[in-house]
């Protein structure tokens, strides 16, 4: 009976321990994530008791703040739609989403500095308050973009970086919402088969066609590949039968097949390069990797298994097949390009500042890893100017400034191709680079690189 009675405490303790071990595992490793939780009601309670922090662009316009109407806190969102899915929302019935979800707690004062402060503004009988968000964003190039990606089609993403920071100066996506509307037009939205609440420009997956060839451009230089070699392009490659289809270029150099957009030329490049190091480039340029940006960005990715026969590395190193991207990660790329390889963490948060004007937390610039050594980068840049000069993407050349881009047409198993265009200026003291892609809309010489040179055009005056 006594052994007995001593194997139930033990296992009994056993059962303790476990509970021990699994509480603290909640309490240390997930309990930020739970308090932040769209579905966490404890967060709601403190909607209508504290005056949740405003959020600003670089230059201090409002883009979200909270007003009060009949005791109730209700959040207003000056520029609608337009910065819809980087915001996001707060709502009582439906949570909250985007930035609002990500920095709710600094939002609503709940730090260990906010709270506090927030004892000593009771204390004197005040309204407990939240800190305030100043973005990277700059409004006037944000709302362009949208514009103009309406203009050229209405689905999509653009996304613009400075390469020197990291910091995203516009990130568009579309189709959009109006979070000032999210309650009124929520089974609209959540039944609209566009899905208007996918940020496309952080969470889109695209197959990124031939502004891929950039990176298979580095992997093949890293590799020990001629800038002078001339290659013959008869119009197409055969891989193991497989046709792979291209214009006839005749006799075409390096930079001749990237301002062509030579498929003939990058598909024999990643050939010579094998599997492996075509996969290990990509994954020199962030392929698979969390960008550790709120919110969330969806890791670009190559193959399930990794393991591509020669048509699908042919192909996947034009940008084709098993191959899908984000557009803000292709715009992290191109600024590795334009910053002499060097690829710099994107964030959207600048300063997050307390209602007495002290600065709670600055971003310093962070470098994520280098992609590609300086000679290469800078080789690859000339090459993207005499794309813009004398090649497929003229159409984002600017008068007095040396613009450096590449197009993309982008097959797509579900409809017309994507147009694609990154780019980047002044060439030679790149300020800001670009993403674009506009969904179903065919070539990007014609249709993205337009939009490419106006938002490239406004982001340097």
């Amino acid at each position: 009976m006594k052994k007995n009675i001593y194997k139930l405490g033990l296992f009994l303790l056993g059962l303790l321990l476990l509970l021990i071990v699994y509480l603290s595992y909640i309490q240390l490793y997930q309990g930020e994530q739970l308090a932040n939780h769209p579905k966490n009601v404890r967060w709601l309670e403190r909607i209508d008791d504290v005056q949740r922090g405003s959020i600003y662009d670089r230059n201090g316009q409002v883009l979200a703040q909270t007003k009060w109407l009949d005791n109730r806190a209700v959040r207003k969102y000056p520029f609608g739609s337009e910065t819809g899915h980087l915001l996001g929302y707060v709502s009582n019935k439906y949570g909250h989403a985007g930035l609002e979800a990500a920095y709710s707690r600094q939002l609503l004062g709940l730090t260990i500095e906010g709270k506090f402060l927030n004892l000593v503004r009771e204390a004197a009988g005040k309204k407990p308050v939240g800190a305030d968000l100043i973005l990277t964003l700059d409004i006037k190039l944000q709302r362009l973009a949208a514009k103009l990606l309406a203009d050229a089609g209405g689905m999509g993403a653009i996304v613009l970086i400075d390469p020197r920071t990291g910091a995203i100066l516009a990130a568009v996506s579309a189709p959009a919402f109006d979070p000032n509307q999210l309650e009124a037009q929520w089974a609209q939205l959540i039944n609209n088969p566009d899905a208007p609440f996918l940020n496309r420009a952080f969470q889109g997956a695209y197959p990124p066609g031939s502004v891929m060839k950039l990176v298979t451009a580095a992997g093949a230089l890293a590799a020990g590949q001629d800038r002078t070699e001339i290659f013959n392009c008869p119009g197409y490659l055969m891989v193991n039968g497989f046709k792979l289809l291209c214009h006839v270029h005749d006799q075409v150099d390096l930079t001749g097949a990237i301002a062509s957009s030579c498929n003939t030329v990058f598909g024999q490049l990643g050939l010579n390069l094998g599997a492996a190091s075509f996969i290990r480039t990509a994954e020199q340029f962030a392929f698979k990797q969390d960008f550790a940006l709120l919110p969330e960005v969806r890791p670009s990715t190559i193959s399930a298994d990794g393991d591509l026969s020669k048509q699908e590395l042919a192909s996947a190193a034009i940008g084709q097949g098993e191959l899908l991207v984000s557009p803000l990660h292709m715009a992290v790329v191109t600024a590795a390009i334009a910053n002499n390889g060097q690829m710099k963490q994107p964030y959207l948060v600048q300063e997050i500042r307390s209602v007495l004007e002290k600065s709670l937390f600055q971003h310093q610039p962070n470098v994520m890893q280098q992609a590609t050594d300086s000679a290469i980068a800078q080789f690859i840049g000339q090459a993207m100017v005499s794309a813009v000069q004398q090649g497929t993407a003229k159409a984002a050349a600017i008068d007095g400034i040396t613009v450096a881009g590449k197009t993309g047409t982008a097959q797509n198993p579900h409809g017309a191709p994507h147009a694609w265009f990154v780019g980047f200026a002044p060439a030679g003291e790149p300020r800001v680079a670009v993403a674009v892609i506009v969904e179903n809309a065919g070539s990007g010489a014609t249709v993205a690189a337009p939009v490419a040179q106006q938002l490239i055009l406004e982001a340097l005056r």
